[in-house]
């Protein structure tokens, strides 16, 4: 999953940015030996100030600060993963993330 910045120039032409990067993540028990990012639901704070999204997949919501460049701010699960045959799902790969 690659969210872009989109922004229109003076010269009237589109141009686009890489904003978040979601990877995919190495796992064990599930259909794929990794499992994309699958985000359904993104929302913009009142205040501007956060991007909140749900990663379906993964069962986990995230929080960003887009004040200036984003970064992930929290993230914390919601549901356990989707996995085959109501197996548990091994996660091999961490998604490592610098608070702050």
């Amino acid at each position: 999953m690659r969210p872009v910045a989109c922004a229109q120039g003076s010269d009237g032409r589109w141009a686009t940015d890489l904003a978040i990067r979601q990877p995919w993540l190495s796992v064990e028990g599930w259909l794929l030996p990794e499992m994309p990012p699958l985000i359904t639901d993104i929302l913009i704070s009142l205040d501007d100030r956060f991007l909140y999204f749900s990663n379906w997949l993964r069962g986990d919501i995230a929080q960003y600060d887009i004040r200036r460049a984003p970064h992930c701010c929290q993230r914390a699960a919601a549901q356990p993963p989707i996995v085959k045959g109501g197996a548990s799902l091994l996660v091999c790969s961490a998604l490592h993330l610098e608070l702050g």
